[in-house]
């Protein structure tokens, strides 16, 4: 997996996650962003999308830290296990 790769399933998965946690959160709390007219509206709706993108971003950081160190411990297993990083101690 190429860098372009990452890069394109990070904006894309965050993309994906800020609408779709926008909307559920603003159906969730419809009553208040209703309410009080369009300017309401539209600024809970930019809050959501905002709260849900920071959310996204907290849980890709989780995964590709998650695939980094996963990477980091089967070269350090296949180092230990082929004996050329012991010598023996």
């Amino acid at each position: 997996m190429n860098s372009r790769k990452v890069v394109f399933i990070f904006w894309s998965t965050l993309l994906l996650g800020s609408i779709s946690g926008g909307i559920v959160g603003l159906f969730m709390n419809l009553d208040q962003f209703v309410g009080d007219g369009t300017a309401n509206f539209l600024l809970g709706l930019l809050w959501m999308l905002g709260i849900s993108a920071a959310f996204t971003m907290v849980a890709q950081m989780g995964f590709f830290a998650y695939l980094f160190l996963h990477r980091f411990g089967l070269v350090c297993h296949a180092l230990t296990l082929y004996g050329t990083a012991s010598n023996g101690f």
